[in-house]
């Protein structure tokens, strides 16, 4: 997600292809410490793709008593595809980190056995959300809806 935002970011190409490397380098060490060292990780590590599924299935049970923001999830993310298409530049980086925490916990859970889905892990989503519904009271004079 971060790095969608970096490379819609008017840093230089140096820059950009800096800090991706710095994932790459991040991600591999992460990776070779997992698999290649003495931990318990490779154990809990299980792909199984129908939990998936079911990770989307919990998502709906914890946020079955937040009818306001399931009533408002699609009118805010059609009004930021808008938005984007009206060159608000930010507008699509908010889509994307709303994407992003919404998927992020049935990848986990696709990946490991005892990973659960619990409600404090959807306050990024509600503050994303947040600022994604202060977009729209944003005065900008270039953007028309």
């Amino acid at each position: 997600m971060t790095l969608f935002t970096t490379y819609r970011s008017q840093t230089s190409r140096r820059t950009k292809i800096a800090i991706l490397i710095s994932y790459i380098v991040i991600v591999s060490v992460a990776l070779a410490l997992i698999f290649v060292g003495d931990t318990i990780y490779p154990d809990i590590i299980d792909v199984n793709s129908s939990k998936f599924i079911l990770g989307f299935q919990v998502i709906i049970a914890q946020l079955r008593f937040d009818l306001f923001f399931i009533m408002a999830l699609l009118p805010v993310t059609v009004g930021l595809i808008f938005l984007s298409k009206n060159k608000l530049k930010h507008a699509d980086s908010i889509l994307v980190l709303i994407f992003g925490t919404i998927i992020a916990s049935p990848i986990l859970v696709s990946f490991t056995y005892h990973y659960e889905i619990l409600p404090y892990r959807f306050i990024p989503l509600l503050v994303f959300f947040s600022i994604g519904v202060g977009m729209f009271f944003s005065k900008n004079s270039k953007i028309r809806v």
